[in-house]
């Protein structure tokens, strides 16, 4: 990849530190693609570049580094930078760990469109962390998630409406099934 989309290299770091189906889990290459990117300036890259250090993939591990570039990012406000500076407080990776932080984090990242974060934002209100518990917001969120094809929002709202109660009102059988064959 070369001089490109700016943000296409840290979307493609991205997928290659998790992995999916259409993209094989290359953390030697993610960090490249992320390099690349930061190289270009780019405030997402730069956050992905953080991530790699942060994991320690395809580059030695350094927490400190890796926090330090994403909370960069974050302060540019970028949508990568504050969804993975929310996740370094949600886990207290390179800072003493704060859910209300880390919700304020995902927030801002969400309202910038961020599929991920519009989930972590939906998970932190149904689990109550950061947070009062509130599923009608949790559900709110991840119907956001989900029309952007986010994979975990998808599943958490089938299973919902496939459990019913005490959660949903009722079991929606056929509303479950068509979350689950998307």
């Amino acid at each position: 990849m070369q001089a490109g989309h700016q943000e296409s290299h840290a979307k493609l770091a991205m997928l290659l530190l998790d992995g999916s189906a259409a993209v094989p889990k290359d953390a030697g290459r993610a960090f490249a693609v992320a390099s690349a990117g930061a190289q270009l300036n780019c405030i997402h890259s730069n956050a992905a570049l953080g991530a790699c250090h942060l994991k320690g993939s395809g580059v030695v591990q350094n927490i400190a580094k890796g926090f330090k570039l994403v909370k960069a990012s974050a302060e540019k406000k970028s949508y990568l930078g504050l969804y993975l500076l929310g996740d370094c407080f949600r886990h207290g990776t390179g800072i003493k760990m704060d859910p209300v932080q880390a919700l304020e984090n995902f927030k801002e990242s969400a309202e910038l469109g961020y599929d991920a974060a519009q989930y972590a934002v939906g998970a932190s209100y149904f689990k109550g962390r950061g947070t009062h518990q509130d599923t009608k917001e949790a559900l709110r969120w991840w119907g956001m998630a989900m029309t952007q094809s986010n994979v975990n929002a998808i599943a958490h709202l089938a299973f919902l409406h496939a459990t019913g109660p005490p959660v949903l009102d009722r079991r929606n059988i056929k509303e479950a099934t068509r979350l689950y064959t998307l």
